[in-house]
This record gives C-alpha cells, sequence and structure tokens, in this order.
C-alpha cells in the first residue's frame, strides 16, 4: 500500500512539474511586444495611441534583436554590440518621442531601479519583475552599458 501511495505521489508531481512548464519556451516577438505595452500601460497610464507606438516600437526592437541574434549567433555579444546599441538608441529616441516628459521621466526611472536590482543580483534581467520597465538606456542617462540591462536584447 505504502509503495503504491508513493509511485503515485511521484506521477502526481512529475505531472505537475510538465504542467507548469506547459507555455514556457521562447516567445514570438509580437508577444514580446504585447507583454511589454501592456506593462508600460499599467506603469505608465499610457492611453490608447501611446500604447499602440510603444507596441510598435517594442515590436521593431524585437525583430531586430532576433535577426542580430541569429546573425551572430554562437559569438561574444561584444562582436556585435554597435548593433546592438543602434537598435537600442532608436527604441529610445521613440520612446522619448512616445511619452509625455512625466512618463519619459519615469520610464527612466523604473529602468535604473531595474539595472540597480540586476547588479545586485535580485532580478534575473528577463522582465519578469513586479511591472518595472525593460528596456536599457543609451546615450542620454550617462550608463554606456545599460543596453545590458534590457531583456530584449537578452531574448525575454
Amino acid at each position: 500500500m505504502k509503495r503504491m501511495l508513493i509511485a503515485f505521489l511521484m506521477l502526481a508531481s512529475t505531472t505537475l512539474a510538465f504542467a507548469q512548464e506547459k507555455g514556457k519556451g521562447p516567445k514570438t516577438p509580437e508577444q514580446r511586444a504585447d507583454a511589454y505595452a501592456a506593462r508600460m500601460e499599467k506603469n505608465l497610464t499610457l492611453n490608447a495611441d501611446q500604447k499602440t507606438k510603444v507596441r510598435d516600437l517594442a515590436l521593431a526592437r524585437a525583430k531586430k534583436m532576433d535577426e542580430l541574434r541569429a546573425q551572430y549567433k554562437g559569438q561574444d555579444k561584444k562582436v556585435w554590440q554597435a548593433e546592438r546599441k543602434k537598435a537600442q538608441q532608436d527604441f529610445h529616441a521613440g520612446m522619448k518621442s512616445t511619452l509625455s516628459p512625466e512618463q519619459y521621466t519615469k520610464w527612466l526611472e523604473q529602468k535604473k531601479k531595474q539595472a540597480a536590482n540586476k547588479a545586485k543580483g535580485k532580478g534575473k534581467g528577463k522582465g519578469k519583475g513586479k511591472g518595472a520597465a525593460t528596456t536599457g538606456t543609451t546615450g542620454t542617462t550617462g550608463d554606456d552599458n545599460a543596453e545590458d540591462n534590457d531583456p530584449e536584447l537578452d531574448g525575454e
């Protein structure tokens, strides 16, 4: 009887483990863009037009990063760092033109907070935190390594 109970518990735990994995795996650029836009809508109280623009920016960035990852597969990220930075700068400029000055400031603060958490080892840098913005900054904040904090660059 004990053996049957143990066997049942092992089977049940294995089934639950597989059930939890269902739906995980690489997300499409569209899924990543939708998730990012939804997170920004909540965190920055975006209007419908802003949400659409943020999604379009995130989608363009996601597609570009997927393209770069495929092109430079197996190579050190430093090899394609300039192209990553360019994609990030384009995204950053688009966000600046889309968001209000207040929203933009809040977005930058969220990114800095996320980068600090990642540096402390608290975050995974994959955008799975409590709604923190998930893009790195380049250029305007003086943080030249901020693109390393962007989950989009790491394959969110």
